[in-house]
């Protein structure tokens, strides 16, 4: 039980470490004018790495953290990083552990998908305008930054992963 806890310790500061780094440097040092979003990154790896509970449960809480922070309202951010979590731990049983180009491509995948479903509920909820072409060079734009980001974040990301795994005695870990 103490092991799930520093874990969960663990997790939650790495989350807090990387909204602030998102806040701080990410969001300043832009790839021609879109900047790379580390919660995807976050939670598709842990969830591809841990399993779909601690990747949905790293998706709430860095959605909720998110929806704290940047949101109109809670539970958009929530919804769709829970959401993301849970898919990418689903589909972790098929995922290599070894190999980075996988998880690079599940990022880009996942990058894609994320955005695709935030701008659509910000339309559906919030009124924005539906501008495709933008939207669509935005989303190529954050996939490429977040794939590079990807690849650099693989070996700490895989042994975060090694940690959580470690410490689960049964199939809950948070």
């Amino acid at each position: 039980m103490e092991k799930k806890l520093l874990v969960s310790l663990i997790v939650f500061m790495l989350i807090c470490i990387a909204l602030w780094f998102q806040i701080n440097f990410i969001n300043i040092f832009t790839f021609f004018g879109a900047t790379a979003n580390l919660g995807i990154i976050i939670v598709v790896g842990i969830g591809l790495l841990s399993g779909k509970i601690p990747g949905a449960l790293t998706g709430a809480a860095y959605g909720f953290l998110t929806d704290v922070l940047f949101g109109k309202s809670i539970g958009i951010y929530f919804l769709i990083y829970t959401l993301l979590g849970f898919t990418s731990g689903e589909m972790s049983r098929g995922f290599s552990k070894d190999n980075k180009l996988s998880m690079v491509y599940m990022v880009a995948l996942f990058t894609v998908i994320t955005e695709l479903v935030t701008n659509f509920a910000f339309i559906i909820l919030y009124g924005y305008d539906l501008e495709v072409a933008a939207v669509l060079k935005l989303i190529i734009k954050e996939t490429i930054y977040n794939m590079i980001l990807a690849r650099l974040l693989f070996k700490p990301m895989t042994g975060l992963g090694e940690i959580i795994n470690k410490c689960k005695n049964s199939y809950y870990l948070l």
